[in-house]
Protein backbone atom coordinates (compact mmCIF):
# COMPACT_ATOMS: atom_id res chain seq x y z
CA UNK A 1 0.00 0.00 0.00
CA UNK A 2 1.43 3.20 -1.05
CA UNK A 3 2.13 6.34 1.22
CA UNK A 4 -0.69 8.07 0.04
CA UNK A 5 -3.05 5.18 -0.19
CA UNK A 6 -2.54 4.81 4.06
CA UNK A 7 -2.55 8.22 4.49
CA UNK A 8 -6.09 8.29 2.78
CA UNK A 9 -7.28 5.29 4.88
CA UNK A 10 -6.07 6.66 8.05
CA UNK A 11 -7.87 9.94 7.46
CA UNK A 12 -10.85 8.24 6.35
CA UNK A 13 -11.01 6.23 10.06
CA UNK A 14 -9.87 9.55 11.70
CA UNK A 15 -12.43 11.48 9.66
CA UNK A 16 -15.20 9.39 10.59
CA UNK A 17 -14.46 8.84 13.95
CA UNK A 18 -14.19 12.62 14.39
CA UNK A 19 -17.32 13.30 12.32
CA UNK A 20 -19.49 10.92 14.20
CA UNK A 21 -18.15 12.49 17.64
CA UNK A 22 -18.37 16.27 15.77
CA UNK A 23 -22.83 15.49 15.03
CA UNK A 24 -22.91 13.89 18.99
CA UNK A 25 -21.18 17.22 20.59
CA UNK A 26 -23.74 18.74 18.07
CA UNK A 27 -26.63 17.25 19.39
CA UNK A 28 -24.91 17.42 23.32
CA UNK A 29 -24.06 20.84 23.04
CA UNK A 30 -27.71 22.20 22.12
CA UNK A 31 -29.41 19.77 24.62
CA UNK A 32 -26.70 21.47 27.31
CA UNK A 33 -27.29 24.69 25.87
CA UNK A 34 -30.92 24.58 26.53
CA UNK A 35 -30.62 23.74 30.16
CA UNK A 36 -27.50 25.46 31.13
CA UNK A 37 -26.84 29.87 30.66
CA UNK A 38 -24.17 31.61 29.27
CA UNK A 39 -22.47 31.84 32.53
CA UNK A 40 -22.38 28.69 33.95
CA UNK A 41 -20.76 28.09 30.12
CA UNK A 42 -18.30 30.36 31.49
CA UNK A 43 -17.29 29.10 34.60
CA UNK A 44 -16.28 25.84 33.69
CA UNK A 45 -14.30 27.55 30.38
CA UNK A 46 -12.37 29.60 33.06
CA UNK A 47 -11.97 26.39 34.51
CA UNK A 48 -10.43 24.53 30.94
CA UNK A 49 -8.35 27.53 30.01
CA UNK A 50 -6.09 25.85 32.50
CA UNK A 51 -6.54 22.32 31.70
CA UNK A 52 -5.84 23.13 28.08
CA UNK A 53 -2.47 24.70 28.90
CA UNK A 54 -1.26 21.85 30.93
CA UNK A 55 -0.97 19.43 28.47
CA UNK A 56 2.50 19.91 27.23
CA UNK A 57 2.15 17.87 24.35
CA UNK A 58 1.74 13.92 26.24
CA UNK A 59 3.84 14.86 28.82
CA UNK A 60 6.83 17.62 28.39
CA UNK A 61 6.84 15.74 24.63
CA UNK A 62 6.90 12.30 25.06
CA UNK A 63 4.15 11.39 22.72
CA UNK A 64 5.52 13.34 20.02
CA UNK A 65 9.34 11.73 20.59
CA UNK A 66 7.77 8.35 20.91
CA UNK A 67 5.92 8.42 17.46
CA UNK A 68 9.06 10.40 16.02
CA UNK A 69 11.94 7.93 16.62
CA UNK A 70 12.78 5.88 14.22
CA UNK A 71 14.47 2.88 16.43
CA UNK A 72 12.35 2.69 19.13
CA UNK A 73 13.71 0.53 22.00
CA UNK A 74 12.06 -1.00 25.26
CA UNK A 75 13.69 1.03 27.67
CA UNK A 76 12.32 4.23 25.59
CA UNK A 77 8.85 3.02 26.40
CA UNK A 78 9.44 2.36 29.77
CA UNK A 79 11.20 5.66 30.78
CA UNK A 80 8.32 7.30 28.92
CA UNK A 81 6.00 5.43 30.93
CA UNK A 82 7.85 6.26 34.34
CA UNK A 83 8.16 9.94 33.12
CA UNK A 84 4.71 10.31 32.33
CA UNK A 85 3.51 9.10 35.57
CA UNK A 86 5.59 11.47 37.48
CA UNK A 87 4.64 14.30 35.78
CA UNK A 88 1.03 13.89 35.87
CA UNK A 89 1.06 13.58 39.69
CA UNK A 90 3.29 17.00 39.65
CA UNK A 91 0.96 18.73 37.27
CA UNK A 92 -2.35 17.91 38.95
CA UNK A 93 -1.23 18.19 42.32
CA UNK A 94 0.28 21.49 41.43
CA UNK A 95 -2.83 22.75 39.48
CA UNK A 96 -4.64 21.10 42.76
CA UNK A 97 -3.09 23.86 45.09
CA UNK A 98 -2.82 26.51 42.73
CA UNK A 99 -6.60 26.63 42.15
CA UNK A 100 -7.36 29.58 44.39
CA UNK A 101 -5.37 31.82 43.11
CA UNK A 102 -5.75 30.87 39.28
CA UNK A 103 -9.23 31.31 39.95
CA UNK A 104 -8.86 34.92 41.32
CA UNK A 105 -6.61 35.75 38.53
CA UNK A 106 -9.25 34.46 35.74
CA UNK A 107 -11.82 36.96 38.03
CA UNK A 108 -13.97 34.06 37.90
CA UNK A 109 -13.98 32.89 40.99
CA UNK A 110 -16.84 30.21 40.62
CA UNK A 111 -14.04 28.22 38.98
CA UNK A 112 -12.32 27.15 41.51
CA UNK A 113 -14.14 24.25 42.50
CA UNK A 114 -14.08 23.38 39.10
CA UNK A 115 -10.55 23.71 38.67
CA UNK A 116 -9.68 21.09 41.37
CA UNK A 117 -12.33 18.41 40.09
CA UNK A 118 -10.88 19.20 36.55
CA UNK A 119 -7.31 18.22 37.68
CA UNK A 120 -8.20 14.62 37.52
CA UNK A 121 -8.48 15.16 33.72
CA UNK A 122 -5.13 16.72 34.19
CA UNK A 123 -3.25 13.20 35.46
CA UNK A 124 -5.58 10.44 33.18
CA UNK A 125 -4.62 12.68 29.75
CA UNK A 126 -1.00 12.80 31.13
CA UNK A 127 -0.37 9.16 32.66
CA UNK A 128 -1.82 7.22 29.39
CA UNK A 129 -0.13 9.56 27.00
CA UNK A 130 2.61 6.87 26.18
CA UNK A 131 -0.07 4.00 24.75
CA UNK A 132 -2.15 6.97 22.95
CA UNK A 133 1.47 7.71 21.51
CA UNK A 134 1.71 3.91 20.69
CA UNK A 135 -1.47 3.58 19.16
CA UNK A 136 -0.68 6.44 16.37
CA UNK A 137 2.78 5.23 15.90
CA UNK A 138 1.64 1.77 14.89
CA UNK A 139 -0.82 3.67 12.91
CA UNK A 140 -4.01 2.09 14.46
CA UNK A 141 -6.23 4.81 13.91
CA UNK A 142 -9.67 3.03 13.83
CA UNK A 143 -9.25 2.16 17.54
CA UNK A 144 -8.01 5.72 17.81
CA UNK A 145 -11.01 6.54 16.46
CA UNK A 146 -13.24 4.54 18.26
CA UNK A 147 -12.08 5.00 21.84
CA UNK A 148 -12.58 8.76 20.81
CA UNK A 149 -16.53 7.97 19.46
CA UNK A 150 -16.81 5.84 23.03
CA UNK A 151 -15.43 8.20 25.44
CA UNK A 152 -17.60 11.26 23.98
CA UNK A 153 -20.46 9.48 24.16
CA UNK A 154 -20.11 7.88 27.37
CA UNK A 155 -18.86 11.07 29.25
CA UNK A 156 -21.42 13.64 27.77
CA UNK A 157 -24.06 11.79 26.10
CA UNK A 158 -25.04 9.72 28.74
CA UNK A 159 -23.29 11.70 32.05
CA UNK A 160 -23.39 15.15 30.71
CA UNK A 161 -26.84 15.37 29.89
CA UNK A 162 -28.29 13.16 32.15
CA UNK A 163 -26.55 15.37 35.05
CA UNK A 164 -27.60 18.59 33.26
CA UNK A 165 -31.58 17.31 32.88
CA UNK A 166 -31.28 16.63 36.37
CA UNK A 167 -30.21 20.16 37.19
CA UNK A 168 -26.81 20.14 38.79
CA UNK A 169 -25.53 23.28 36.45
CA UNK A 170 -22.30 23.99 35.68
CA UNK A 171 -21.26 20.75 37.66
CA UNK A 172 -22.52 18.69 34.50
CA UNK A 173 -20.00 19.95 32.26
CA UNK A 174 -17.23 19.27 34.94
CA UNK A 175 -18.33 15.78 35.77
CA UNK A 176 -18.95 15.03 31.92
CA UNK A 177 -15.48 16.16 30.92
CA UNK A 178 -13.83 13.88 33.98
CA UNK A 179 -15.95 10.81 32.77
CA UNK A 180 -14.74 10.84 29.15
CA UNK A 181 -11.10 11.49 30.18
CA UNK A 182 -11.58 8.69 32.37
CA UNK A 183 -13.53 6.21 29.38
CA UNK A 184 -10.54 7.32 26.99
CA UNK A 185 -8.03 6.32 29.12
CA UNK A 186 -9.49 3.21 30.00
CA UNK A 187 -9.92 2.30 26.17
CA UNK A 188 -6.35 3.10 25.46
CA UNK A 189 -5.11 1.45 28.06
CA UNK A 190 -7.10 -1.65 26.87
CA UNK A 191 -5.16 -1.76 23.70
CA UNK A 192 -1.94 -0.68 25.06
CA UNK A 193 -1.26 -1.79 28.84
CA UNK A 194 0.87 0.68 30.70
CA UNK A 195 4.71 -0.43 29.98
CA UNK A 196 6.45 -1.20 33.06
CA UNK A 197 7.91 2.33 34.77
CA UNK A 198 11.49 2.48 34.44
CA UNK A 199 14.10 5.17 34.34
CA UNK A 200 17.00 5.12 31.66
CA UNK A 201 18.59 8.35 31.97
CA UNK A 202 20.18 7.96 27.76
CA UNK A 203 16.58 7.02 26.99
CA UNK A 204 15.52 9.87 29.06
CA UNK A 205 17.51 11.77 27.17
CA UNK A 206 16.43 10.52 23.88
CA UNK A 207 12.97 11.33 24.45
CA UNK A 208 13.23 14.98 26.14
CA UNK A 209 16.12 16.24 23.94
CA UNK A 210 13.16 16.10 20.70
CA UNK A 211 10.14 16.32 23.49
CA UNK A 212 11.18 19.68 25.31
CA UNK A 213 11.72 21.93 22.09
CA UNK A 214 8.05 20.43 20.94
CA UNK A 215 6.48 20.64 24.50
CA UNK A 216 7.59 24.62 24.90
CA UNK A 217 6.49 25.25 21.16
CA UNK A 218 2.67 23.79 22.53
CA UNK A 219 2.96 25.35 25.48
CA UNK A 220 3.13 28.62 24.26
CA UNK A 221 0.63 27.89 21.62
CA UNK A 222 -1.63 26.43 24.23
CA UNK A 223 -1.20 29.94 26.26
CA UNK A 224 -1.74 31.95 23.36
CA UNK A 225 -4.96 30.13 21.89
CA UNK A 226 -5.76 30.89 25.80
CA UNK A 227 -5.17 34.95 25.59
CA UNK A 228 -8.23 35.79 24.12
CA UNK A 229 -10.74 33.78 26.44
CA UNK A 230 -8.22 34.95 29.46
CA UNK A 231 -9.13 38.71 28.56
CA UNK A 232 -12.53 38.42 28.23
CA UNK A 233 -13.24 36.90 31.46
CA UNK A 234 -10.96 38.96 33.39
CA UNK A 235 -12.69 41.97 31.57
CA UNK A 236 -15.76 41.13 30.50
CA UNK A 237 -17.06 38.03 33.07
CA UNK A 238 -18.17 34.39 32.31
CA UNK A 239 -21.57 35.58 30.77
CA UNK A 240 -19.44 36.98 27.54
CA UNK A 241 -17.40 34.09 27.71
CA UNK A 242 -19.93 31.81 27.98
CA UNK A 243 -21.13 33.76 24.57
CA UNK A 244 -17.77 33.94 23.08
CA UNK A 245 -16.35 29.95 23.94
CA UNK A 246 -19.83 28.51 22.49
CA UNK A 247 -19.00 30.63 19.24
CA UNK A 248 -15.95 29.24 19.32
CA UNK A 249 -17.05 25.77 19.30
CA UNK A 250 -19.19 26.15 16.73
CA UNK A 251 -16.70 27.45 14.52
CA UNK A 252 -13.86 25.99 15.10
CA UNK A 253 -14.62 22.70 16.84
CA UNK A 254 -15.83 20.58 13.46
CA UNK A 255 -13.01 22.15 11.36
CA UNK A 256 -10.69 21.92 14.24
CA UNK A 257 -11.66 17.95 14.12
CA UNK A 258 -10.69 17.51 10.56
CA UNK A 259 -7.72 19.46 11.01
CA UNK A 260 -6.30 17.50 14.00
CA UNK A 261 -7.49 14.37 12.00
CA UNK A 262 -5.14 14.88 8.82
CA UNK A 263 -2.29 16.28 11.45
CA UNK A 264 -2.47 13.02 13.42
CA UNK A 265 -2.14 11.14 10.28
CA UNK A 266 0.41 13.13 8.31
CA UNK A 267 3.07 12.95 11.43
CA UNK A 268 3.77 9.22 11.87
CA UNK A 269 3.15 8.67 8.43
CA UNK A 270 6.09 11.35 7.25
CA UNK A 271 8.09 10.77 10.37
CA UNK A 272 10.40 8.30 7.99
CA UNK A 273 10.85 10.61 4.92
CA UNK A 274 11.35 13.68 6.97
CA UNK A 275 14.77 14.34 5.74
CA UNK A 276 13.47 14.07 1.97
CA UNK A 277 13.03 17.34 0.86
CA UNK A 278 11.37 16.97 -2.32
CA UNK A 279 8.84 14.68 -1.52
CA UNK A 280 7.96 16.61 1.96
CA UNK A 281 7.80 19.83 -0.03
CA UNK A 282 5.17 18.71 -2.71
CA UNK A 283 3.10 16.86 0.33
CA UNK A 284 2.77 20.78 1.67
CA UNK A 285 2.12 22.20 -1.23
CA UNK A 286 -0.18 19.89 -2.58
CA UNK A 287 -1.70 19.31 1.06
CA UNK A 288 -2.47 23.09 1.17
CA UNK A 289 -4.35 23.21 -2.32
CA UNK A 290 -6.25 20.11 -0.33
CA UNK A 291 -7.16 22.90 2.69
CA UNK A 292 -8.09 25.85 0.29
CA UNK A 293 -10.60 23.79 -1.66
CA UNK A 294 -12.23 22.28 1.12
CA UNK A 295 -12.10 24.89 4.26
CA UNK A 296 -12.11 27.84 2.44
CA UNK A 297 -15.64 27.32 1.17
CA UNK A 298 -16.73 26.36 4.89
CA UNK A 299 -15.01 29.12 6.44
CA UNK A 300 -17.07 31.02 4.17
CA UNK A 301 -19.84 29.15 4.96
CA UNK A 302 -19.61 29.18 8.46
CA UNK A 303 -19.74 33.32 8.54
CA UNK A 304 -22.79 33.55 6.00
CA UNK A 305 -25.23 31.55 7.94
CA UNK A 306 -24.04 32.30 11.45
CA UNK A 307 -27.35 33.27 12.75
CA UNK A 308 -29.00 30.38 11.33
CA UNK A 309 -26.28 27.78 12.85
CA UNK A 310 -26.42 28.96 15.85
CA UNK A 311 -30.50 29.08 16.29
CA UNK A 312 -30.22 25.61 15.37
CA UNK A 313 -27.49 24.42 17.82
CA UNK A 314 -28.04 26.80 20.85
CA UNK A 315 -31.35 27.57 20.48
CA UNK A 316 -32.93 31.02 21.21
CA UNK A 317 -31.07 33.44 23.58
CA UNK A 318 -27.88 32.66 22.57
CA UNK A 319 -27.79 35.59 19.32
CA UNK A 320 -24.40 37.28 20.31
CA UNK A 321 -22.89 34.14 19.84
CA UNK A 322 -24.49 34.34 15.84
CA UNK A 323 -22.18 37.75 16.22
CA UNK A 324 -19.16 36.31 17.35
CA UNK A 325 -19.00 33.24 14.99
CA UNK A 326 -19.51 35.81 12.09
CA UNK A 327 -15.89 37.41 13.02
CA UNK A 328 -14.48 34.35 13.68
CA UNK A 329 -15.39 32.79 10.85
CA UNK A 330 -13.15 35.11 8.80
CA UNK A 331 -9.81 33.33 10.64
CA UNK A 332 -11.16 29.78 10.12
CA UNK A 333 -9.19 29.02 7.02
CA UNK A 334 -5.87 30.39 8.56
CA UNK A 335 -6.37 28.83 11.74
CA UNK A 336 -6.94 24.90 10.13
CA UNK A 337 -3.70 25.49 7.66
CA UNK A 338 -1.35 26.80 10.55
CA UNK A 339 -1.85 23.49 12.03
CA UNK A 340 -0.32 21.60 8.09
CA UNK A 341 2.27 24.24 8.34
CA UNK A 342 3.33 23.29 12.27
CA UNK A 343 2.96 19.80 10.86
CA UNK A 344 5.50 19.91 8.23
CA UNK A 345 7.82 22.16 10.78
CA UNK A 346 7.59 18.91 13.84
CA UNK A 347 8.21 16.41 10.89
CA UNK A 348 11.37 18.15 9.96
CA UNK A 349 12.34 18.13 13.66
CA UNK A 350 12.67 21.41 14.16
CA UNK A 351 11.33 21.97 17.84
CA UNK A 352 13.75 25.39 18.05
CA UNK A 353 12.00 26.75 15.12
CA UNK A 354 8.25 25.86 16.52
CA UNK A 355 9.36 27.16 19.78
CA UNK A 356 10.50 30.73 18.04
CA UNK A 357 7.36 30.60 15.85
CA UNK A 358 5.19 30.02 18.71
CA UNK A 359 6.58 32.99 20.33
CA UNK A 360 5.91 35.40 17.15
CA UNK A 361 2.42 33.76 18.00
CA UNK A 362 1.92 34.65 20.89
CA UNK A 363 3.34 38.48 20.83
CA UNK A 364 0.65 38.97 17.06
CA UNK A 365 -2.19 37.43 19.68
CA UNK A 366 -1.25 39.87 22.54
CA UNK A 367 -0.96 42.80 20.68
CA UNK A 368 -4.14 42.14 18.68
CA UNK A 369 -5.99 41.21 21.44
CA UNK A 370 -4.84 44.27 23.52
CA UNK A 371 -6.04 46.55 20.73
CA UNK A 372 -9.11 44.51 20.14
CA UNK A 373 -10.18 44.89 23.74
CA UNK A 374 -11.28 48.21 23.71
CA UNK A 375 -13.97 47.34 21.27
CA UNK A 376 -15.78 44.80 23.48
CA UNK A 377 -16.31 40.98 23.04
CA UNK A 378 -16.59 41.54 18.94
CA UNK A 379 -13.42 43.45 18.96
CA UNK A 380 -11.53 40.76 20.51
CA UNK A 381 -13.05 38.09 18.21
CA UNK A 382 -12.03 40.19 15.42
CA UNK A 383 -8.42 40.68 16.59
CA UNK A 384 -8.07 36.67 16.74
CA UNK A 385 -9.07 36.21 13.16
CA UNK A 386 -6.34 39.13 11.81
CA UNK A 387 -3.72 37.34 14.31
CA UNK A 388 -4.23 33.88 12.35
CA UNK A 389 -4.14 35.59 9.42
CA UNK A 390 -0.32 36.78 10.37
CA UNK A 391 0.97 34.02 11.55
CA UNK A 392 -0.37 31.97 8.89
CA UNK A 393 2.04 34.19 6.96
CA UNK A 394 4.79 33.76 9.23
CA UNK A 395 4.83 30.21 9.53
CA UNK A 396 4.67 29.85 5.30
CA UNK A 397 7.34 31.23 5.03
CA UNK A 398 9.18 29.51 7.37
CA UNK A 399 8.80 26.56 5.82
CA UNK A 400 9.83 27.43 2.81
CA UNK A 401 13.10 28.53 4.12
CA UNK A 402 13.46 24.81 5.63
CA UNK A 403 12.13 23.37 2.30
CA UNK A 404 14.59 25.57 0.02
CA UNK A 405 11.26 27.51 -1.77
CA UNK A 406 8.25 26.82 -3.06
CA UNK A 407 6.49 29.94 -3.07
CA UNK A 408 5.56 29.86 -6.92
CA UNK A 409 4.44 26.75 -6.82
CA UNK A 410 2.01 27.49 -3.79
CA UNK A 411 0.51 30.29 -5.60
CA UNK A 412 -0.62 28.28 -8.90
CA UNK A 413 -2.37 25.50 -7.09
CA UNK A 414 -4.09 28.10 -4.98
CA UNK A 415 -4.96 30.86 -8.25
CA UNK A 416 -6.15 27.44 -9.65
CA UNK A 417 -8.32 26.47 -6.85
CA UNK A 418 -9.70 29.89 -6.03
CA UNK A 419 -12.88 29.30 -8.12
CA UNK A 420 -13.42 25.99 -6.41
CA UNK A 421 -13.42 28.07 -3.05
CA UNK A 422 -14.42 31.58 -4.13
CA UNK A 423 -17.61 31.09 -6.32
CA UNK A 424 -19.78 28.51 -4.28
CA UNK A 425 -19.58 30.95 -1.03
CA UNK A 426 -20.26 34.08 -3.60
CA UNK A 427 -23.18 32.47 -4.91
CA UNK A 428 -24.17 31.57 -1.43
CA UNK A 429 -24.31 34.74 -0.19
CA UNK A 430 -26.03 36.29 -2.34
CA UNK A 431 -28.99 33.30 -2.27
CA UNK A 432 -29.12 33.70 2.05
CA UNK A 433 -29.51 37.78 1.24
CA UNK A 434 -32.33 37.23 -1.14
CA UNK A 435 -33.70 34.48 1.36
CA UNK A 436 -33.51 36.89 4.59
CA UNK A 437 -34.87 39.76 2.49
CA UNK A 438 -37.90 37.94 1.36
CA UNK A 439 -38.67 36.63 5.03
CA UNK A 440 -38.02 32.72 4.74
CA UNK A 441 -37.92 31.07 8.07
CA UNK A 442 -34.64 30.19 9.17
CA UNK A 443 -34.76 26.89 8.49
CA UNK A 444 -35.59 27.09 4.91
CA UNK A 445 -33.16 30.07 4.45
CA UNK A 446 -30.42 27.56 6.13
CA UNK A 447 -31.01 24.23 4.16
CA UNK A 448 -31.28 26.17 1.25
CA UNK A 449 -28.33 28.09 1.73
CA UNK A 450 -26.35 25.00 1.89
CA UNK A 451 -27.65 23.47 -0.71
CA UNK A 452 -26.05 26.20 -3.32
CA UNK A 453 -22.97 26.19 -1.69
CA UNK A 454 -22.83 22.45 -1.59
CA UNK A 455 -24.17 21.87 -4.95
CA UNK A 456 -22.24 24.59 -6.80
CA UNK A 457 -19.04 23.35 -4.95
CA UNK A 458 -19.50 19.91 -5.68
CA UNK A 459 -20.04 21.45 -9.44
CA UNK A 460 -16.75 23.01 -9.30
CA UNK A 461 -14.70 19.79 -8.71
CA UNK A 462 -16.31 17.55 -11.50
CA UNK A 463 -15.74 20.25 -14.02
CA UNK A 464 -13.44 22.80 -13.94
CA UNK A 465 -10.98 22.59 -16.40
CA UNK A 466 -7.55 20.67 -15.27
CA UNK A 467 -5.93 23.48 -16.82
CA UNK A 468 -7.37 25.92 -14.79
CA UNK A 469 -5.84 23.31 -11.87
CA UNK A 470 -2.65 23.70 -12.57
CA UNK A 471 0.41 21.12 -12.33
CA UNK A 472 -1.22 19.74 -9.44
CA UNK A 473 -5.25 19.84 -10.51
CA UNK A 474 -5.10 16.24 -11.40
CA UNK A 475 -3.69 15.00 -7.85
CA UNK A 476 -6.20 17.42 -6.76
CA UNK A 477 -8.47 15.60 -8.04
CA UNK A 478 -7.35 12.25 -7.65
CA UNK A 479 -7.33 12.84 -3.64
CA UNK A 480 -11.00 13.98 -3.63
CA UNK A 481 -11.29 11.01 -5.25
CA UNK A 482 -9.91 8.73 -2.16
CA UNK A 483 -11.47 10.33 0.41
CA UNK A 484 -15.27 9.80 -0.76
CA UNK A 485 -16.27 6.42 -0.57
CA UNK A 486 -15.64 4.22 -4.07
CA UNK A 487 -20.09 3.98 -4.27
CA UNK A 488 -20.91 7.49 -4.20
CA UNK A 489 -21.44 9.05 -7.20
CA UNK A 490 -19.48 11.90 -6.81
CA UNK A 491 -16.34 9.49 -6.79
CA UNK A 492 -17.46 7.59 -9.54
CA UNK A 493 -17.36 10.81 -11.88
CA UNK A 494 -14.20 12.25 -10.66
CA UNK A 495 -12.48 8.60 -11.55
CA UNK A 496 -13.97 8.49 -15.21
CA UNK A 497 -12.67 11.80 -15.80
CA UNK A 498 -8.97 11.20 -14.10
CA UNK A 499 -9.50 8.51 -16.45
CA UNK A 500 -9.79 10.75 -19.79
CA UNK A 501 -7.53 12.99 -18.75
CA UNK A 502 -5.13 10.05 -18.34
CA UNK A 503 -5.97 8.30 -21.75
CA UNK A 504 -5.79 11.93 -23.82
CA UNK A 505 -2.23 12.01 -22.38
Amino acid sequence: MSMTEQAARGVTHIVLGSTIQTLLRLIVVGILARHLTPAEFGIVSAALIVVSVIDLEGALGIAPALIQRKDLEPRHIETGQFLALVLAACFSGGIYFAAKPLSEALSIEQSFHALRALCLVIFFRTAVSVPEALLYRKMQFRKIAGAQVASYFIGYALVGVSLALSGLGYWSLVVAEIAQSLILSLIYISHNPLARPAYDRKAAKDLLGFGLGISAAKLVRQMTFSIDQTVIARLFGAVELGFYTRAQGATFRPINTLGSAIESVLFPMLAPVQRDTERIRGIFIRGMGVYFSIIAPIAASSAILSSEIVRLLLGPGWEKAAVLMRLLSTGLFFRTANRLCATMIKTRDRSGWMFLLQIEFALIVGLCVTFGSKYAVEGVALAISASFFIHFLCSVFLVFIDLGGGWQRLARLLWGAAPISIFPAFAGALAHSALVAANYDWRETLIFTALVICSLWAMMILFIPLRTLGPDGEWLLRSFSKFIPRSAPMSVLLRRRIARSEAAE
